[in-house]
């Protein structure tokens, strides 16, 4: 599943009808809209809306991990010219001076550029980076379900410090800056999913982690555990089943947890 967050209402309308999304219309947090393969939501504007939008859209596709999410906006540089698209590398989160990665391993139909995330508009272009108040708390929260490959900010400049803006442009004038660049997008946003593809974890892992949380209480530091150790013992038993991952009998999580680093250290003496 690929994931779109957006701010307003007119950069989600060249994506809506690009891919065909049809809103879901008994949501009523946020505006969302899904595909066979794409989900989308509109956050509003702020850092607390944009991180609430992604948390309730991972939950409204499943809480599943290693899947792509994408931040595609309008932003202001102080010399790129309007129309100007870029990728983000670095994210800087202007207040609480949090820096953040998105890591780039596959080909970028643009070029990087460097993103200051800020609490109220500024029209001073003091900085010469993009500005926007959304994507540091995007990606802070998207990164919690995705790694940094697969988590990306992907900008068009809507104004600069020769053609500032007072307040949000108009809804057509949004819709003509991104609309051009929905095509590479689409591009892009396939090789992820298959990056994403490539990146997800062994069904055994799941099935087993569910069987024993279904039996058993588990701390979040508890279920981490538990999967880095069937992980583990699949890296030294590649044919193992899902059956035999699920054979040990324990009465509580952290005997459980002990059994399976028993099983581990056992698995990986030489014969």
């Amino acid at each position: 599943m690929i994931h779109f967050l957006v701010t307003f209402d007119a950069e989600a309308r060249p994506l809506i009808d690009h891919f065909k999304l049809k809103r879901q219309h008994h949501e009523r947090s946020f505006p969302v809209y899904f595909g066979e393969q794409h989900a989308l939501i509109v956050s509003g504007a702020g850092k607390i809306a944009a991180a609430a939008a992604t948390a309730h859209l991972h939950g409204l596709t499943g809480f599943q991990h290693q899947q792509v999410w994408i931040n595609f906006g309008i932003a202001g540089h102080s010399t790129l010219p309007v129309g100007d698209t870029r990728l983000c590398h670095q994210i800087i989160d202007k207040h609480s001076k949090q820096v953040f990665y998105p890591q780039l391993v596959i080909k970028s139909p643009w070029p990087s550029e460097r993103l200051f995330t800020l609490d109220e508009p500024d029209n001073s272009y003091a900085d010469e980076s993009l500005l926007d108040m959304e994507a540091s708390s995007f990606f802070a929260t998207a990164n919690r379900y995705a790694t940094a490959e697969l988590v990306q900010v992907i900008k068009v400049v809507s104004d600069n410090a020769e053609a500032p803006i007072n307040g949000i442009p108009t809804k057509q004038q949004i819709i003509e800056l991104l609309a051009p660049q929905v095509e590479q997008l689409h591009n892009f946003s396939d090789s992820l999913q298959q990056l994403a593809d490539q990146l997800q974890p062994d069904k055994r892992i799941g099935a087993a982690a569910e069987h024993y949380q279904q039996k058993l209480h588990f701390s979040f530091s508890q279920s981490e555990s538990l999967q880095h150790l069937l992980q583990q013992w699949i890296a030294l038993d590649a044919e193992i089943s899902t059956d035999e991952l699920c054979r040990i009998d324990a009465k509580s999580s952290r005997q459980l947890i002990e059994k399976l680093q028993q099983q581990i250290a056992a698995a990986g003496q030489p014969t």
